[in-house]
């Protein structure tokens, strides 16, 4: 392909008092693709989503966003970022539509109204989502799930060329998990828009990514889904990670 990766981490490590929760990750996304960052709980998979949008700076590495150094990166609406959100407070007054108009924000600037072709790319991405039906809804009143694809409108109705997506299936159901991963497949394949799917469900998602990243803290495998089938031993790794995590999360609940 040719251009700079649209993201790229340089041997990137963070610590969280002193303990180190990334190290030495490196990989990059392409224009077009759709890559799986999974993990285990507690792998460093969301805070590596933060590093990539500046949320938080790497203690060692880099980070680049379409070619540029991150503290030099200032085209923010060509990316769209949707971190594990908690359900709206009961009564927030704001619409579902009015959230997501808050998406072009970045596109039309603070203080302009929107326009004709805002409003189109708002209910566009409303019914990319199946939200439509719910534009006048208070905020407040929805479901964790319903809110989750309030905040992927959101993303989307800024048109971005890169997504990340911390966890969007949380609170939805296998139905509408399915309909999201064939939307945004839909979407790389039409506008070239890159992806990155954060999760921990690897068997369900592992047709729909054209390239996989499984991360433990450090990066255990970047590449195509056929060059993983090749490395069981990676796989293995990967599963008894991810129930030692789990056994942690029940002892200690």
């Amino acid at each position: 392909m040719s251009g700079p990766p649209l993201l790229a981490f340089d041997r990137v490590s963070f610590r969280y008092s002193g303990e180190v929760v990334v190290e030495e990750v490196s990989l990059s996304v392409q224009a077009g693709e759709f890559v799986g960052l999974i993990g285990p709980n507690g792998s460093g998979k969301s805070t590596l989503m933060r590093l990539g949008v500046g949320l938080l700076r790497p203690q060692s590495g880099s980070v680049r966003l379409f070619g540029q150094p991150l503290a030099r990166f200032r085209e923010w609406p060509r990316i769209g970022y949707v971190p594990q959100v908690a359900a709206a407070r009961p009564g927030f007054p704001a619409t579902v539509r009015e959230v997501v108009s808050t998406g072009r924000v970045g596109r039309r600037g603070l203080f302009r109204r929107l326009s004709e072709s805002d409003g189109h790319a708002v209910d566009l991405a409303l019914e990319s989502v199946g939200m439509m039906p719910f534009r006048s809804r208070l905020i407040g009143e929805l479901s964790g799930g319903q809110h989750q694809r309030v905040m992927l409108a959101r993303a989307l109705a800024g048109e971005p060329e890169l997504l990340l997506l911390d966890e969007p299936a949380a609170g939805v159901d296998a139905v509408a998990k399915l309909e999201l991963l064939n939307l945004l497949r839909r979407l790389g394949q039409d506008t070239n828009l890159a992806v990155v799917y954060v999760s921990h469900d690897f068997e369900t998602l592992r047709p729909y990514f054209n390239k996989i990243a499984l991360l433990n803290r450090r990066l255990l495998f970047f590449g195509t889904r056929e060059d993983l089938g090749e490395q069981q031993d990676v796989e293995r790794q990967l599963i008894e990670a991810a129930l030692a995590s789990d056994h942690h999360e029940h002892r200690g609940a």
